[in-house]
């Protein structure tokens, strides 16, 4: 069974795998690459996963949430009617939904499998991550950053290019930039940055807000209701206008029809403050890696979100150079993916290209000023250190008569300890002497599986002692994986092929919720018809019912837009 390739979006998700030579992407039961990364609860208290959920929550936003994986790796924990969920557990029935896809594509258990995160994801997230690939019933053998997958995609069809080439993802909720270098088949990574909190849905926020003023809407006094509602329409809005110039959309909003008029004009006004946001990171990256914008050969974009002319009109003007873009933008992670799964494997179509990655944070230590007030972080290995890699520090006593070193492990940029991650801590004996006296070397020693040694030995004795971090903070023992397990199997998940039945007539009932006259009438009929087919229980009629009740909604859904 092959190894699977996972990329876990904010917004959508998708799998893929190596086969006869090239990558490939699975489908789910809908026919779509792309799963929805939504979760809801409907009202028979079944859980609702991807496209059904989607559609359930544009009418019922209580009832659900989109988004979670902005908050993998933190206490924020989702109370969805009466049920609890951490952003693992969420992200865990997300990646559960992709596993079945997949089994049910090869006709057979699938497990082993290389999930995609932002480049910018600290241990935290990366853990999280892996613990939701346990939850789901995954053997998470590798995480791989997002713009590295991406490379990987493009990479492979330049395997004898030399070049400097960036990356540039924004996706539903992050953002991420690499810097790569590619010469004789290797593809070393040279900087990553980032923002963990930009990505396509603040664009969808920032048009929402805009329609609600332009159409004296207040926020404050809508409901849940119309608030799904006014959110589905500028997440159109934003998609029409990638496009077209003006985007016209007839909705009905309070019992009466209207017409939102929107210019790209006022769109890329109004996210200006987002596209400040969006050069701050490139910038980092390009300083990190000492370079400037005439050194990148090529820019690629990846990312739903990209598909909006002025991201790559802002990035064209910026590096004087039109954006590479041969890959669909969607795709282009879970693609690049199914390579890495292709080079765990060792297959021959890509046995000739290798990989580097970097460190992503500034990995060190806690030591004190010097004015010997506070404690401050001090670096060992910088960010952006190619890996594996091995650097070392020196430190000495800050007390007479010390007998032991306190060290502190800490991942970040900040020099205020409170705002990095601490990752462990150890003691190591030292001779009393007088402060300053007795000195430790202090090696990091950082692996490209996120392992990192971290070795003390003192000077005058010779005294060695190490500390390793493979299971970072909020790393998942086998008894705390099996609970939560067990807590998610109280849930009753619909079947996966009522799902999609699901799905049509939620979206339905946004529709007719959202047209009026006979429009309302026609959709009751075909809701009728659709659910007395469903009772007949037989596949064939069901199918050819469903083909007939979306071909009828899809003319609906374009009948409002012109």
């Amino acid at each position: 069974m092959p190894t699977i390739g996972i990329d876990l979006g904010t917004t959508n998700s998708l799998v893929s795998f190596w086969n006869d030579g090239k990558p490939q992407l699975i489908p789910n039961n809908y026919g779509s690459f792309l799963t929805p990364s939504a979760i809801a609860i409907d009202n028979d208290n079944k859980v609702l996963v991807g496209q059904p959920a989607k559609e359930w929550l544009v009418n019922n936003s209580n009832d659900g949430v989109i988004c979670f994986k902005r908050f993998m790796g933190t206490e924020k924990i989702y109370n969805i009617k009466g049920h609890t969920f951490s952003p693992t557990e969420l992200s865990a029935l997300v990646l559960s939904t992709l596993k079945e896809d997949a089994k049910n594509y090869f006709n057979e258990e699938v497990s082993d499998a290389i999930i995609s995160i932002p480049a910018y994801f600290n241990e935290f997230q990366r853990t999280a991550t892996i613990n939701a690939g346990k939850m789901a019933g995954l053997n998470v053998v590798k995480l791989i950053t997002e713009p590295t997958a991406a490379a990987l995609a493009y990479g492979l069809h330049n395997a004898d290019a030399e070049a400097k080439f960036m990356v540039l993802d924004l996706g539903g909720g992050t953002f991420d930039v690499s810097i790569l270098e590619m010469f004789e088949g290797v593809m070393e990574v040279r900087s990553i940055a980032g923002d963990v909190f930009l990505g396509g849905e603040d664009f969808n926020e920032a048009i929402f807000k805009a329609i609600c003023e332009q159409e004296n809407i207040d926020i404050k006094y809508i409901s849940v209701l119309e608030g799904g509602q006014l959110k589905k329409l500028a997440e159109v809005c934003k998609k029409l206008l990638s496009d077209k110039e003006i985007c016209k959309i007839e909705y009905n909003f309070r019992g009466t029809s209207r017409v939102l008029e929107y210019s790209r004009n006022q769109f890329e006004k109004l996210v200006a403050p987002l596209i400040l946001r969006l050069k701050k990171p490139i910038e980092r990256a390009l300083r990190d890696a000492k370079l400037n914008t005439s050194n990148i050969d090529s820019i690629i974009l990846v990312g739903g979100a990209t598909r909006m002319p002025i991201i790559r009109s802002v990035i064209g003007v910026m590096f004087s150079k039109i954006p590479f873009v041969t890959i669909h933008p969607d795709e282009a992670i879970a693609l690049g993916i199914a390579v890495q799964a292709a080079l765990k494997e060792k297959n021959e179509a890509v046995s000739e290209l290798f990989m580097t990655d970097v460190c992503p944070y500034t990995l060190g230590i806690s030591s004190l000023d010097s004015n010997e007030n506070e404690s401050i972080f001090s670096p060992i290995l910088e960010r952006n250190t190619c890996i594996p890699c091995s650097k070392v520090g020196t430190y000495s006593t800050s007390h007479n008569k010390q007998k032991e070193i306190k060290i502190e492990v800490f991942q970040g940029e900040s020099i205020d300890l409170v705002n990095n991650l601490k990752l462990g801590e150890f003691k190591i004996k030292v001779p009393p002497n007088d402060k300053g006296k007795e000195k430790v070397d202090i090696r990091f020693t950082y692996d490209g599986n996120g392992l990192l040694e971290v070795e003390a030995k003192v000077l005058s004795t010779q005294l060695v002692k190490s500390y390793i971090i493979e299971k970072s903070p909020g790393y998942m023992t086998e008894q705390e994986i099996q609970e939560r397990l067990k807590k998610l199997s109280y849930l009753k998940v619909h079947p996966r092929d009522k799902q999609k039945n699901i799905a049509i007539l939620a979206r339905a009932d946004r529709l007719y919720q959202e047209l009026l006259g006979i429009n309302r009438d026609i959709i009751a009929a075909q809701v009728s018809n659709f659910k007395e087919v469903l009772d007949s229980q037989d596949e064939r009629l069901i199918q050819e019912a469903y083909d007939d009740f979306e071909g009828f909604l899809n003319s609906l859904d374009s009948y409002n837009f012109f």
